[in-house]
């Protein structure tokens, strides 16, 4: 016997009802399928640069010159650390968005505790890009002669010569929010907070990891530089991708270490 469908209006909206075989009503969307991971795989690449790179901005030190820029040399911005040899480009955030808690495999689960430890030296932050889960804190040091104070979210608190402070994050943040010392104001780095352990950021020669990721369903990623901010298009193996606020999809196959290859993006995105 086919089924039958009643629509119902009820608290002024619209159900689909599905009657049974024995006309008993069930919601449509229990019947519906619901894609499911089918197990886990990796996700590999590197960004590399296509054109000249862009060129470096040197900073303005006009305080704590004997520490911040001893020698009187030119202190240069570290924006947009790139390396000559692979063509690599460094700090690329790669992260999934909006992967349901119960995809997640138990390596990248909520609730990661491990301090993550971020310091300064020559009135420099060490770490570019910090990323991190939010069930983690961030442990700020000064190795420097002089205090400095940093702010991103709603921390803001002064580090003295030798001290630290412990920063523990109250959300996740959809997109990396700016570190600053509002006592040395060239000062800057970037911060990215993820309920879970999907995310990565690119090394020296621009190369990336994200493992055990859920295989079988459609992930959304995002990529993200602090030059570009969204990344908005790449070349992959000559063909020209188009990414919307920075987004990328894939679906993996169970046990497949899948490698993007070489991600191209011009330097045109960071002029």
């Amino acid at each position: 016997m086919p089924r039958r469908f009643v629509l119902v209006l009820r608290w002024g909206f619209l159900r689909v009802l599905v009657l049974s075989e024995a006309g008993v009503p069930t919601d449509s969307a229990s019947t519906a399928s619901t894609p499911s991971p089918t197990g886990f795989a990796t996700l590999r690449g590197s960004f590399t640069l296509e054109g000249d790179p862009p060129a470096p901005v040197v900073l303005t030190v006009d305080k704590d010159a004997n520490v911040c820029a001893p020698g009187d040399k030119p202190v240069e911005d570290k924006d947009f650390v790139f390396d000559a040899t692979s063509q690599g480009i460094a700090n690329v955030v790669i992260f999934v968005e909006n992967c349901p808690e119960e995809w997640v495999h138990e390596s990248a689960k909520p609730g990661n505790e491990a301090e993550v430890i971020f310091d300064q030296e020559k009135c420099v932050f060490l770490t570019r890009m910090v990323v991190m889960q939010t069930s983690q804190k961030l442990r700020v040091l000064n190795s420097d002669p002089v205090g400095h104070n940093l702010k991103v979210a709603s921390f803001n608190q002064t580090i003295p010569s030798g001290g630290f402070a412990i920063y523990q994050p109250l959300k996740e943040m959809r997109a990396p929010e700016e570190m600053a010392c509002s006592i040395h104001p060239w000062m800057k780095a970037w911060m990215l907070t993820r309920d879970n352990g999907y995310f990565a950021v690119s090394k020296e020669d621009g190369s990336f990891e994200l493992p055990n990721l859920p295989a079988g369903v459609k992930l959304d990623f995002r990529v993200w530089h602090e030059r570009s901010k969204a990344v908005t298009g790449a070349t992959i193996d000559g063909e020209e991708q188009k990414w919307s606020k920075g987004r990328m999809s894939h679906t993996l196959e169970p046990d497949q270490d899948f490698n993007l290859g070489v991600i191209k993006l011009n330097s045109s995105l960071f002029n």
